[in-house]
């Protein structure tokens, strides 16, 4: 899977950080642990977040994206145009992270929210790798 992350690092325009790496390693672990043992499912339950559908794709720019969560009213938009059903699991995992984890957003928030939907969902690949 590192060969994966790497090549999701390079192909975003940035050079590979292997400190970068290490924090967000630990960052999707200590996410991880703060399920509490739980399913994402689960805890985005006992949490109170919302996860609804949209039947549009998303787009920023010329970005098109498969989820985004509001922090605020702590709802998770899953698009459904943009997300195959085999992958929407993994994708709401990736935007739980983003609840879960308190330093969110920041520079290494999105390597850590693919590596703990890696760590959370029975994907064989880096989540990242998944991104159109």
């Amino acid at each position: 899977m590192l060969d994966q992350v790497r090549r999701w690092v390079e192909r975003r325009g940035r050079r590979w950080d292997e400190r970068r790496y290490q924090q967000a390693e630990a960052r999707a672990q200590a996410a991880q642990a703060r399920l509490g043992g739980q399913s994402v499912e689960a805890w985005l339950q006992a949490a109170g977040v919302s996860v609804i559908e949209s039947p549009a794709p998303a787009r920023f720019g010329t970005a098109l994206v498969r989820a985004t969560v509001d922090l605020d009213t702590r709802q998770i938009t899953v698009y459904r145009e943009t997300v195959p059903s085999d992958q929407r699991g993994t994708v709401i995992a990736h935007e739980a992270f983003h609840l879960l984890d308190p330093d969110c957003p920041d520079p290494v928030a999105e390597m850590a929210a693919h590596l703990f939907a890696a760590r959370t969902t029975p994907i064989a690949v880096f989540p990242g790798a998944l991104d159109p």
